[in-house]
């Protein structure tokens, strides 16, 4: 008896433990038209996917003996049985309501209809930091359906939830497949970025949308409620309100689902069907942009299912018209304070193109996961450039399998921008602050002249405002060398160095936009001097060999050469980097000199300088610098290209 128990509890668990694939189409009972988008999930897990444009699904089902729900907005869902599914078409009755039901809602209800949705964010979606896995695909197609590219990933996002905005998400892709057909570059050689970013820039609720936002209701977009629908066996139902720009000039319109009972976003579409330019120095035209998001409620909490982005693009130069697709469907989900962080080393940079990360193609690649089915006309294209090895039954790629097009002229090109994308540059404000030092008393002669309107004391040290101008090159995804130039503001004040930097970073906030904790090391080369006013000569003032004409503001200082040491804080969102640096300078080597500055224009100047103080110019006494304090400010921001 104990082996045969023993047995039959094999044989169940095999069953449990067994993947096995479920595909099929689901089709409308009435029209027998395909249902796009509909909802497929195995019962009693978080794995799930969507139908495509055409009702085509497939599901790898964890469960041989569970049961699978077939669910979409407007129609009854129905539950069957795994064993019990053909290849057949599912079939889904429309919901009868929608026949019989018509709602009627004044304006001013209408706008708190959409004004609580808006104030229930935060209580229908993660507040806390939230991480999704799910698969990612990407095509481009002629307006003929011959597709000129697609990708797929199994990626992992995460993000530091709802309540935050403003932040970015970070990718990491554990496994992608890249393919160009012959021929892409020909027709179109434009390469996208941030399309693998698709589920956090397309998420209307995270980012707060200007047609969610209660701000817009009266001032961009007119609203109207279209329909009133059920779903989930008529225990939810929602409010379907259509909206479009209130300016005739623009061309957006959209819809947005929003649940009865929660007020939650269910499901949200938006048009964008105005001619735009993305970038001027590329041939490419953007005709129109249709996005979509669908959100299911797991546990109490609505989380984005699937996003999707279908563009229409122009190219001038080769008067071709292509779609551009971006999708991404989740298929696990983690909600809590304690994720575990992607490295830093394997987060995607917001700057890499995804056509363009390395991969190896595997006609067998999602073998075992969920996915969104392959456009059937996609799955006929890709055959041709496989064979069969008759002995092991496996799909070999042939030599001309889907290679991208050998240009050597715009290989060189796509290496010169990835190499300029390790460049960046910024601005910064700095502050240092003068050595303390007690009166002193001076005289300065230049020639046969004595100049009694320059300052006899110095009193009080000066805060000296400068201005970097920064270039940077990025070693890898956590150092960096910079060369930067630093300028006085003020006029009280002569301020001029020359720095040489490297820089490393320590990733403090590992979820959401990162934070780092920055060291440098480096050398600077400066020229530093108080103002001790302006001296205005009978005839030419020459210093050395340089004319300054008759008129020039004078300082006190040196030339020296210091090293620095530096500790700081950066904050990155997007392409941005905002920084602040504390930095020590010991001095290595000094010369004191007198620095002379005169205005030739608008925003021309001559300078100069001397320590040869001779029948010329006199000074004394000549120690009278003392420098700069060792410590500085810095403040500023970084732009990546």
């Amino acid at each position: 008896m104990k082996n045969l128990i023993l047995f039959f509890s094999l044989i169940f668990s095999n069953l449990y433990a067994q993947k096995q694939l479920i595909h099929g189409t689901i089709l409308d009972s009435l029209t027998k038209q395909p249902i796009a988008f509909a909802s497929i999930t195995e019962v009693g897990t978080k794995n799930g996917t969507l139908s495509n444009q055409n009702g085509e699904f497939n599901i790898y089902v964890t469960n041989a003996i569970g049961e699978i729900k077939f669910s979409c907005i407007g129609y009854k869902s129905s539950i069957q049985k795994v064993a019990l599914i053909q290849k057949e078409a599912i079939y889904l009755q429309l919901d009868e309501q929608l026949l019989t039901e018509i709602i009627v809602m004044p304006d001013s209800s209408l706008k708190e209809l959409l004004n609580k949705a808006y104030s229930k964010i935060s209580f229908n979606y993660p507040q806390k930091p939230t991480e999704l896995i799910g698969f990612y695909r990407e095509t481009q197609k002629l307006n003929d359906n011959r597709f000129l590219y697609f990708g797929e990933a199994n990626i992992k996002i995460q993000h530091s939830g709802y309540q935050k905005s403003k932040e970015d998400a970070q990718i990491e892709v554990i496994k992608a497949r890249i393919s160009n057909f012959p021929n892409r570059d020909s027709i179109d050689n434009s390469r996208y970025a941030n399309g693998i970013f698709i589920a956090n820039w397309n998420d209307p609720v995270k980012n707060r949308n200007s047609f969610l936002n209660p701000s817009s209701f009266k001032h961009k977009y007119l609203y109207n409620l279209e329909s009133f629908s059920s779903y989930n066996a008529f225990k939810d139902s929602v409010y379907v309100i259509s909206f479009r720009s209130n300016n005739k000039f623009d061309r957006f319109s959209g819809k947005i689902w929003i649940d009865k009972h929660t007020y939650a976003y269910i499901r949200i579409e938006f048009n964008n069907n105005n001619i735009t330019i993305p970038n001027p120095f590329l041939p490419i035209k953007f005709l129109s942009r249709n996005y979509q998001i669908i959100y299911e409620n797991e546990n109490g909490l609505y989380l984005p299912k699937y996003t999707s982005m279908k563009g229409r693009n122009y190219n001038s130069k080769t008067h071709k018209e292509t779609t551009q697709t971006l999708e991404f469907l989740r298929t696990n989900f983690s909600c809590n304070d304690n994720l575990t962080p992607i490295p830093f080393e394997a987060r995607l940079d917001r700057k890499t193109v995804f056509a363009e990360i390395n991969n190896n193609y595997d006609e067998n690649f999602w073998e075992n996961s969920t996915t969104i089915e392959t456009d059937s006309l996609l799955k006929n294209q890709i055959k041709p450039f496989y064979k069969i090895d008759e002995a092991n039954k496996i799909n070999i790629p042939q030599n001309i399998v889907l290679k991208k097009d050998s240009d050597s002229y715009k290989t060189k090109l796509n290496n010169i921008r990835k190499v300029a994308q390790k460049f960046s540059i910024g601005y910064a404000f700095n502050i240092i602050r003068y050595e303390p030092i007690f009166d002193r008393e001076f005289m300065l002669s230049y020639k046969t002249q004595n100049f009694n309107n320059l300052h006899n004391t110095l009193k009080n040290p000066f805060i000296l405002n400068v201005m970097t101008t920064y270039l940077g090159f990025e070693l890898n995804r956590k150092s960096s060398i910079s060369i930067n130039s630093r300028q006085n503001l003020l006029k009280e004040n002569y301020f001029n160095s020359l720095n040489l930097e490297y820089n490393y970073l320590f990733l403090l906030k590992k979820i959401g936009n990162p934070l780092f904790f920055s060291v440098s090391i480096g050398i600077s080369s400066q020229r530093t001097g108080y103002y001790l006013g302006s001296i205005s000569t009978l005839g030419a003032l020459t210093i050395g060999n340089t004319n300054l004409g008759n008129k020039s503001n004078v300082y006190i200082g040196e030339n020296n050469l210091s090293s620095l040491l530096g500790f700081g804080l950066e904050y990155r969102k997007k392409r941005y980097k905002y920084f602040i640096e504390m930095q020590y300078f010991k001095e290595i080597y000094s010369e004191e000199k007198l620095f002379f500055k005169s205005k030739m224009g608008f925003l021309s100047h001559k300078n100069a300088n001397t320590n040869n103080f001779s029948n010329e110019i006199i000074f004394n006494p000549n120690n009278l610098y003392n420098g700069v304090r060792p410590i500085g400010i810095l403040f500023g921001l970084k732009i990546g290209f």
